[in-house]
Order: structure tokens, then C-alpha cells, then sequence
């Protein structure tokens, strides 16, 4: 049987430098094969500073590890892969390879399969829980690298908006955006608040709102905001039988 092809995905993303970066950034290995998933978390570690190297299956995993592992400072594998090799064998390889300052994280849905395969623990640091937090990628990343995270983008001003004042967007584009939230699809998110942009720019305070939320990761404060907007939260008025 031929060996699978790698993914597209296999190959290292070009990145560009930051201003006032260290000679070398922190570099992460990240091995998912949810397109989303990966494209969340390679926004999110590129715009606070760590240059990435992605794979979207075990066996690309393990091609990128030969090319470029002495790069690699962390590795953020989801456990079940498609193919043969699964995220305990890519660990595995890490560290058999020399790496043992590596440091590892798991990605699972299932706690018990976070709990590894006997004699697993000297493969890994840690795991990760699906639905992935933002939040909590950032605190165990932080705590295992000892690293200070900084933003890739301008410093700016909170963009101002008040719910409830001026026109809203309609129902169907708030349940659009609360959808790609939950998912955590963000370049649909910035597409439709583009739309959005273009074609009601009477809505250019709430999609300047949203685009804030968004280029922060707070997915939390996102979907608060949309909730408050969407009409099944508010309400029935009262019912009077007996006519007014």
C-alpha cells in the first residue's frame, strides 16, 4: 500500500518578522487536521509572536520533525489523526529524537484518551480539552515556555459601541456570526464583518466592535455581545386574553 501523500498543510507557513523581535521567535509545531482548529491556532500564537510549522497528519508531522526539529520549542498535536500515526507516536518521535526540552501539549475531546496510552507521561507536558479555550491555550503556553506574550498588531483604543443605540444588524447576520463563533472560524468571522461593513455602513461601530473581539481571541466576550442582540433571549410582551 503507497504511503499517504502529506497534506498541503504539511509545509511550513512563510511568516513575516516582527519589529523588535529577538533573533529567533519561539517556534511551534502544531499537528491538527481540523482546518478551522488549525487556522485558530495559528493565528493566535502567529499575532502573539511564535512562528508555527503545521501538519495536518501524523505522518507529515514526522517529515517536519526530521527537517526542522531542532526549531522546534513546543509541539501542540491533536491526538486522533487520520492515517496511522497518531499524536502519542509524533510525541514519541520528539523525544526520541533528542528533543527533551521540547515541551508538548495534547489536544483532545475525550479526557480519558488525554490520559495517554501506558508509560505515555515522559512524552508529554500537558493537554488541551475540545472545545479549545483561548484563554487557557495561552496560559499553559505562557507557563510551559516562561515566556511574556506580546501582540503582534498596534496598540489601539477599544472601539466604542453601545448596545441598543443606533440601527443593529438583522437576526440572520447575528445568528451567521454566532455560528462561525462557536466553530471558532475566524477568517469567516472577518469576511462577514467585512460584508457587513461594505454593505451597512451604518454598522461600522458594531463590526469595529466585533473585529476588536476578534483580533483579541476573547471568543467569550464575542458571543456575549450577539446573545444580547439575538431575539430569543428577549422577552415575550404580555398576553392579555381579555383584550386590552
Amino acid at each position: 500500500m503507497p504511503s499517504p501523500l502529506p497534506s498541503p498543510l504539511s509545509s511550513p507557513l512563510p511568516r513575516t518578522a516582527l519589529p523588535g523581535d529577538a533573533p529567533r521567535r519561539p517556534c511551534v509545531l502544531i499537528v491538527e487536521d481540523s482546518y478551522m482548529l488549525l487556522e485558530l491556532l495559528v493565528t493566535l500564537c502567529e499575532q502573539h509572536g511564535v512562528a508555527t510549522l503545521t501538519a495536518s497528519s501524523g505522518e507529515a508531522a514526522l517529515m517536519l520533525l526530521r527537517e526542522h526539529g531542532g526549531r522546534i520549542d513546543w509541539l501542540l498535536t491533536d491526538i486522533r489523526l487520520p492515517w496511522l500515526v497518531d499524536g502519542w507516536s509524533v510525541a514519541e518521535a520528539l523525544r526520541a529524537a533528542g528533543h527533551h526540552q521540547a515541551r508538548i501539549l495534547m489536544i483532545s475531546a475525550s479526557a480519558l484518551e488525554a490520559h495517554g496510552r501506558p508509560l505515555a507521561q515522559p512524552f508529554h507536558d500537558g493537554y488541551l480539552m475540545k472545545p479549545i479555550d483561548v484563554a487557557r491555550v495561552l496560559e499553559q503556553i505562557g507557563q510551559l515556555l516562561k515566556i511574556e506574550w506580546q501582540h503582534a498588531g498596534h496598540d489601539k483604543p477599544a472601539p466604542v459601541w453601545t448596545p441598543g443605540v443606533g440601527p443593529l444588524p438583522s437576526v440572520q447576520d447575528v445568528e451567521e456570526l454566532i455560528e462561525l463563533g462557536e466553530i471558532g472560524h475566524v477568517s469567516a468571522i472577518r469576511g462577514k464583518l467585512e460584508r457587513l461593513a461594505a454593505d451597512t455602513p451604518e454598522h461600522a461601530a458594531f463590526v469595529a466592535r466585533m473585529r476588536g473581539l476578534i483580533d483579541e481571541f476573547d471568543f467569550h466576550q464575542y458571543a456575549a455581545v450577539l446573545k444580547m442582540l439575538h431575539p430569543h433571549d428577549a422577552q415575550a410582551p404580555d398576553h392579555h386574553p381579555d383584550g386590552p
